[in-house]
């Protein structure tokens, strides 16, 4: 069986939690604040859990976990 390389992008975009959970930060947040409401601007600071199986499975693989 050949190694499996992790994929350094993957690495800084995507974290396992001790559960088994994919989080990643949310999506939106780099520039142009000023047309989105203060609500949606502290909306982008959370964190956001994977939810699709498939695209959970791809992430942990190229992750190495």
């Amino acid at each position: 069986m050949p190694k499996f390389r992790t994929k350094s992008a993957f690495k800084k975009r995507f974290r396992v939690t001790r559960n088994g959970k994919v989080v990643h930060q949310s999506l939106g947040d780099a520039k142009l604040h000023a047309h989105k409401s203060a609500r949606m601007v502290r909306r982008y600071d959370k964190t956001v859990t994977m939810e699709q199986k498939a695209k959970v499975d791809k992430i942990k693989r190229a992750l190495g976990v």
